[in-house]
């Protein structure tokens, strides 16, 4: 397990971003009606669930550094708020972690790593 903060939490939102990947594989439902996806902040006991819609979900997953959190759950000396929503925020990590984040990407075509820690963690998330 990773002692640096930093990492850490990366690790965890990227468990989090994992376990929101598995459930938008699902099903297919309309590009306009809100789906609930995890918030994927640094605790790992955050339930919190954060409405979007497809499309708004699909901007989050466009870069590999973006997260969605939900209204003040992002951390402030580690994270950047890019985009203010009402019920979400989207939070972008730093470079430091850029290794961790794109490593554990569910999307990436190369899985880094990180990946097996992450997935194992994003098996206790659970589901929605």
């Amino acid at each position: 397990m990773r002692q640096d903060r930093a990492e850490r939490i990366a690790l965890i939102e990227a468990a989090f971003r994992i376990a929101n990947e598995r459930m938008s594989a699902w099903e297919d439902v309309p590009g306009d009606v809100a789906e609930l996806f995890f918030c994927e902040c640094s605790s790992l006991d955050c339930r919190q669930k954060v409405p979007l819609t497809r499309a708004v979900y699909e901007t989050v997953r466009s870069q590999p550094k973006w997260f969605l959190v939900v209204p003040g759950h992002e951390v402030p000396d580690l994270e950047e708020v890019v985009q203010r929503g009402d019920a979400h925020w989207i939070i972008e990590k730093p470079d430091r972690v850029t290794d961790i984040v794109e490593g554990t990407d569910p999307r990436a075509e190369q899985p880094g790593p990180d990946r097996a820690e992450a997935d194992e963690l994003a098996d206790g998330i659970g589901e929605r």
